[in-house]
């Protein structure tokens, strides 16, 4: 016979389903199962009483009430099941006012999982902006303005403190005058600050010395200019056009312990509510 305590019976005119802290556990269990597990590994990490509920749900016939419960509850599992089986959605992050040029002040990008494309604004004058993203496999890494902007761009990455590790002016494979990185020059996984800036709009060291040289132009470089010993802490010499950029992004994901977004798990909550 296929009971159903109250706190799973469905809601009645006049009353509120509520997520009771055993319900939040059985169906967060389900939902932080791993996607490749298939249900039925995942419904064993159920609590035990729910388990002993769904068993006794046998084939007989059963009132119109009973129904509605169960596939009430049925619909809540299987969503929780299908959302842990689909993997995180790629997320772009738009520039949130005008991001730091410097590591003190880089914009830190809000989400989890992959960071496909940050979508940002190089103002008139001179700009950089500065975001942390963490590089698991530098061997996949790329990050490219092409097809993201009319801009003369150039892109930078820089170690957490600042040290340069890969710049490019104009795309070694010759899509314009947009810029291409790769982890050529990666040391090895972490944290990264990626930056853009117009062109000539360059990275200094202490001293007032370009941390790059201002050429070969079409050549992703290490950091080759007399300030190459050192950490980025201002930025120089002329900035030309601005307008907007989108730099497009593969084998990054958001830095570890950034603020996250309300995502699956949240909606999955909200069928209670």
């Amino acid at each position: 016979m296929c009971v159903f305590p109250a706190r799973y019976r469905p809601r009645m005119q006049g009353e509120e389903r509520r997520l009771t802290p055993e319900r939040d556990r059985t169906v967060r269990a389900l939902h932080e199962s791993s996607g490749a597990a298939s249900a039925a590994t995942r419904i064993q990490n159920a609590p035990s009483v729910l388990k002993r509920e769904l068993a006794g749900c046998g084939t007989g016939p059963a009132g119109a009430e009973k129904g509605v419960r169960t596939m009430r509850l049925l619909l809540i599992l299987c969503a929780a099941v299908i959302l842990a089986a689909v993997p995180a959605a790629a997320q772009t992050w738009t520039e949130a006012g005008d991001a730091g040029d410097l590591p003190a002040t880089a914009q830190i990008p809000v989400g989890a999982g992959t960071l496909s494309q940050i979508d940002g604004t190089l103002l008139t004058g001179g700009d950089a902006d500065m975001y942390c993203v963490h590089i698991p496999n530098p061997g996949v890494f790329v990050a490219t303005t092409c097809g993201g902007t009319t801009v003369d761009t150039q892109l930078w990455l820089f170690d957490p403190t600042g040290l340069g590790v890969t710049h490019d002016d104009d795309d070694p494979g010759g899509c314009g005058l947009q810029s291409s990185v790769t982890g050529a020059f990666v040391p090895g996984p972490g944290n990264y600050l990626l930056a853009v800036s117009q062109y000539n709009w360059d990275p200094l060291d202490a001293a007032g010395a370009l941390i790059w040289a201002n050429s070969p132009f079409n050549v992703e470089r290490a950091p080759d200019g007399p300030g190459a010993p050192g950490p980025v802490t201002g930025w120089g010499t002329s900035g030309f056009a601005s307008g907007p950029y989108s730099i497009i992004i593969t084998g990054a994901l958001f830095c570890p312990g950034s603020p996250v977004r309300d995502a699956t798990w949240g909606a999955i909550k909200g069928l209670y509510r």
